[in-house]
């Protein structure tokens, strides 16, 4: 008998999972602003999504409502506090992606800056209170860059 996988085959070995305050709008938003795409069909419980899996390339994520199966999580915004995580997701163009979400009205934090370690960065808050940077790779990391 074969050995299963210890993961299904088409899934990264790290998901992060997100509390957000309404399942429905945190699907559109990430699609609309960030051009994620749903994995495959949301779970639904009595008519609201309990799941949602998205993914940007080879990045993904999954999302939860606050409250879903019991738990007791919520959203940084609900909570009013900033995001004690951050997501960084390399994009193949920076530039083409801040422009996009930036028409759609995302929360910039940052435009496209080019960072010491070689990668051109932009930053946005979503409407969940999670801090997301974009970036793609334009140089190799030289330590002479570094901020003194």
């Amino acid at each position: 008998m074969d050995e299963r996988p210890y993961k299904p085959i088409d899934s990264p070995g790290m998901i992060p999972h997100l509390t957000v305050k309404n399942a429905d709008k945190a699907i559109h938003y990430y699609r609309e602003m960030f051009m994620f795409e749903l994995v495959k069909q949301p779970i639904r419980f009595n008519g609201e999504i309990m799941h949602a899996e998205l993914k940007l390339y080879d990045a993904r994520i999954t999302l939860a409502p606050e409250g879903a199966w019991g738990m007791t999580k919520q959203t940084p915004a609900s909570q009013n506090i900033q995001s004690p995580i951050g997501f960084y997701v390399y994009v193949k163009d920076v530039e083409a992606f801040y422009k996009h979400a930036q028409t759609q009205g995302a929360e910039i934090l940052f435009e496209p800056t080019d960072m010491f370690w070689g990668d051109r960065v932009c930053s946005f808050k979503d409407k969940d209170g999670y801090d997301w940077s974009f970036a793609t790779n334009v140089a190799d990391f030289d330590p002479k860059n570094m901020p003194k």
